[in-house]
């Protein structure tokens, strides 16, 4: 059986709950930052400047967070954020994080390296949806995922600025990620300290980038693409890219990655909705 996750009782029990379940290259991928780590750590850590100055003596008995984001109503002021090939980490991947989130009443996003297709997300699972845009290249390939989006009900788009190339992430070069032979072989070998998840991926469909396979050589297989996919994306991504991306969406328009001000202001100026404060977990 999978770990009781009824037994975690923080982000660390969760994090140590992966360790003990995955394959190395697996948790590496999932728990790992650019370079030596140090702006993943901070992004932790700034949260320790802060505290609560509670009020005291006031009528808490009937709380209430809900409220409304870019017109879709949350239970609370958040929206789950992507996260790509979640079926590395989890057998039902996409779709199980897309109906927790229904549950819990808020927003879900979906990844474009998502290993479960938009369309069979937005059929599977019930809730609003928003979809966070990798631009590559080949621009014809971001204007198709938009018109996808706008045919299978999304709310939504996030335009991913903070991903010009992909970081240096030591811990994937360390396991082979980009090598297909050597990330399958230490996959492998790790996977025989994870028998369940072992198990749950030799019973399964294959892990395919499946929102992407259509554009994609050998059917969208996720180890023979990924270094196709990193060299696909698109440096010149620029403003004048956004405001073409937000008239073709013509709906809510968030632009992801925001890190200074002057962005901030310029992204308002150009007619985007929201922003993401971001810096791509630390893994760019």
């Amino acid at each position: 059986m999978w770990p009781d996750i009824t037994r975690c009782y923080c982000i660390d029990d969760l994090r140590i709950t992966a360790k003990r379940s995955l394959p190395k290259p697996i948790f590496d991928y999932l728990d790992g930052g650019a370079e030596d780590e140090i702006t993943m750590r901070r992004n932790r850590e700034v949260f320790r400047d802060y505290e609560f100055s509670p009020r005291v003596l006031r009528n808490v008995a009937q709380i209430d967070l809900s409220t409304q984001a870019l017109g879709v109503a949350s239970s609370m002021p958040l929206i789950c954020a992507p996260t790509g090939m979640s079926r590395m980490f989890h057998y039902l991947g996409e779709v199980a994080v897309a109906r927790a989130a229904h549950a819990a009443g808020i927003p879900y996003s979906l990844s474009t390296v998502s290993s479960t297709a938009l369309e069979d997300i937005a059929q599977l699972t019930p809730g609003p949806k928003f979809f966070q845009l990798y631009v590559m290249k080949d621009r014809s390939i971001a204007h198709d995922l938009i018109e996808r989006c706008k045919s299978a009900g999304y709310q939504g788009l996030y335009l991913t600025a903070d991903l010009a190339s992909l970081g240096n992430r030591e811990r994937d070069l360390r396991n082979g990620f980009g090598r297909p032979l050597e990330i399958k072989i230490k996959t492998g070998l790790g996977a025989l300290l994870a028998p369940l998840w072992l198990y749950r991926l030799a019973t399964q469909p294959a892990m395919r980038l499946a929102t992407l396979a259509r554009y994609l050589p050998h059917d969208g297989d996720a180890v023979k693409n990924s270094e196709f996919v990193n060299e696909q994306l698109d440096p010149s991504l620029d403003w004048d890219d956004a405001i073409a991306f937000r008239e073709q969406w013509g709906g809510p328009f968030i632009i992801k990655g925001i890190q200074c001000v002057e962005d901030a202001r310029k992204a308002v100026e150009i007619g985007a909705s929201a922003i993401v404060i971001s810096n791509h977990g630390g893994r760019q």
